[in-house]
């Protein structure tokens, strides 16, 4: 389950046709009247952001986004460029970054020699708005979207000559205690499951016909998650509680087949491929609620 900040990039690279554009002083004082309005009202709270199985992402430290930027207010730091696309679809340049990581989308490479380059679009530019949409709070899959959705981009951008670059991260795995009904931090820079041989260890048959395959419980955990695969929900009076499976236990395998490092998506096919499911049952009591992502950052110069 991890999650690097390079998984985010995006390469948008090789020539398109040039087209010059100045920067325009209404659109940067437009630009800048929203900001003082944003720091009027506050900044916007968005160090957490979700993801599969509940993720979150915590960001310590100065985050890139606002750190470094207080000579950057003025109408001469922002820019109206604009890049048309190539006959092949390419751009000419690179972005770093997305919402999903608390950041904004920076341009991280720019080709010499492309419109890009030739239109004055910047390594380290910060992007504002694209063809008209805020990048203000984007994922990256959204502005890969917007930024291959149009023959032309108008692009308004902050030019900070910097790029954002992780500097440290690690995840932890934040479980359910299903006795306490308590989510329990774990303390370990581990990302996997909690290790315990105290758990009891059970065979289950669970028996369904073609036309009734619901086992009467959920899962969650896999192996693209660093977790094997646990029981989070039963479904009251359903096969799964009436066979004795309870909300915690840790399934080990199914038919003989080990549940220890698999996918969430194989192990519900399994599960639900067979009218005989013998399953393997570790009793742990807890299940896993969310992975939190603890990043720093720190500026990579151009």
């Amino acid at each position: 389950m991890a999650h690097s900040f390079d998984s985010a990039r995006r390469e948008m690279t090789d020539t398109i046709h040039p087209n010059y554009h100045t920067g325009s002083s209404s659109t940067a004082t437009k630009y800048l009247l929203k900001k003082q309005h944003k720091q009027m009202n506050g900044p916007p709270r968005a160090t957490r952001s979700n993801s599969p199985m509940g993720r979150v992402i915590l960001i310590t430290g100065a985050s890139p986004i606002e750190a470094g930027t207080e000579d950057c207010d003025s109408a001469e730091a922002i820019h109206n460029i604009t890049v048309g696309k190539s006959l092949d679809g390419k751009l000419g340049f690179s972005v770093r970054g997305g919402s999903e990581h608390g950041l904004g989308i920076f341009v991280s490479r720019v080709e010499e020699g492309s419109a890009a380059d030739q239109s004055g679009l910047c390594v380290g530019d910060k992007m504002m708005e694209v063809n008209g949409i805020s990048f203000e709070n984007i994922t990256m899959g959204s502005a890969v979207t917007v930024l291959t959705g149009s023959q032309r981009l108008r692009l308004v951008v902050r030019r900070l000559g910097k790029v954002p670059g992780i500097k440290y991260s690690k995840e932890l795995t934040t479980w359910v205690d299903t006795t306490t009904r308590r989510i329990i931090a774990e303390k370990t820079q581990s990302s996997g499951d909690i290790e315990s041989e105290d758990g009891a260890r059970r065979i289950i048959h669970l028996y369904t016909s073609s036309d009734d395959v619901c086992l009467g419980f959920n899962i969650r955990g896999g192996k693209e998650f660093g977790l094997g695969i646990y029981v989070s929900r039963i479904d009251p009076g359903g096969l799964a509680e009436q066979n004795g499976i309870k909300i915690g236990d840790q399934i080990l395998a199914a038919n003989g087949i080990s549940f220890e490092k698999i996918t969430h998506s194989k192990a519900v096919e399994i599960l639900k491929g067979y009218t005989h499911i013998m399953l393997t049952i570790k009793e742990v009591g807890r299940y896993p609620a969310y992975k939190e992502m603890l990043a720093e950052y720190s500026w990579l110069t151009k």
